[in-house]
């Protein structure tokens, strides 16, 4: 799913850019689209209007309940961590990063100097900088 969100995450820009996650959420949950179950949509929707800005919680508890919500949720939040560091669509040197989650907190540790270098991942997200 992580896969096929990342692929489709930007088809709301075919709408309008300013909220593109919520135009791409509700396309992918209303469309009919071969080889997804009802729920898969659901979810994939899910993790299309949770890569942007505010985390939705509320998108994910409204998931079918047989979809496991906090691991779309958890998901999701990889998939928000991978937009923001692949925005140029250009290979990036990575080393340093270190990525923590716990307790509904994804916490996410840059080289020295690595936000400054990349000034619109930085003003794009809610990062709190340290260096």
């Amino acid at each position: 799913m992580l896969d096929w969100a990342a692929r489709l995450h930007e088809i709301g820009l075919s709408v309008a850019h300013n909220q593109y996650h919520k135009h791409g959420a509700y396309l992918t949950e209303k469309a009919d689209l071969p080889g997804f179950s009802w729920q898969e949509q659901q979810q994939l929707a899910a993790l299309i209007r949770g890569h942007r800005r505010k985390f939705p919680l509320e998108v994910f508890e409204a998931l079918p309940a047989v979809l496991p919500a906090e691991r779309t949720a958890t998901v999701c939040a990889a998939a928000l961590c991978q937009c923001l560091l692949h925005r140029g669509r250009h290979d990036i040197d990575l080393k340093g990063l270190r990525i923590r989650v716990a307790k509904r907190v994804v916490q996410i540790r840059f080289a020295r100097g690595w936000l400054r270098q990349h000034p619109l991942t930085q003003a794009t997200s809610s990062w709190r900088s340290s260096g």
